[in-house]
């Protein structure tokens, strides 16, 4: 008898003979179906994973383009209220520079008023209003001047005249009250 005889493939490759192992496991009469299922379920299982990190990263991309525009809408809308209030401050400060230049066109009519009342000779030097009731300070050269301009406003009542001296010329100095209106008569 002899020797065990040994023989040697050097022509086979391992990877070969796995491929030939798993073609005929796939083939085998009772896997293929499994098989294609289990190859159909993992399709499935990337597609719906593939599908929702897409949205995912859609949505991602939303939110941060909706948090710039908020943060967009909120300066603006912090520069509005500021253009606001400053308008708000300058229609305050109109209203009442109105008033003021409104004051001023009623004491320009009054003043107006009054000096067409003033007769020749005569001339104003105060002139104040305090709670409807108005204080007239002038001057004359003549006590006629101070009669004929009491005559001419007969709601104004002499409270003084005085006799001051003026580079050598007496003058008279006269204190009126009383009430005036803008129409006067």
């Amino acid at each position: 008898m002899g020797a065990p005889l040994i023989a040697f493939d050097f022509l086979a490759d391992p990877r070969v003979a796995l491929a030939e192992r798993f073609h005929a496991v796939l083939h085998a009469r009772g896997f293929l179906a499994p098989a294609v299922s289990l190859v159909l379920a993992l399709g499935v299982a990337v597609g719906v994973y593939g599908t929702e990190h897409v949205r995912y990263a859609g949505a991602l991309a939303d939110l941060a383009s909706r948090q710039t525009a908020y943060a967009e809408m909120r300066s603006r809308l912090v520069r509005e209220r500021i253009e606001a209030g400053e308008t708000a401050d300058l229609g305050r400060l109109d209203g009442r520079l109105e008033d003021i230049g409104d004051s001023g066109q009623r004491l320009r009519s009054r003043l107006s008023a009054l000096a067409e009342r003033v007769p020749l000779g005569a001339w104003l030097t105060t002139y104040a209003e305090n709670a409807g009731s108005t204080s007239i300070v002038g001057r004359t050269n003549a006590l006629a001047s101070v009669t004929a301009f009491l005559r001419r406003d007969g709601r104004l009542r002499l409270v003084r005249v005085t006799r001051i001296e003026n580079a050598g010329r007496p003058l008279l100095e006269f204190d009126m009250e009383g009430s005036l209106d803008a129409g006067g008569g």
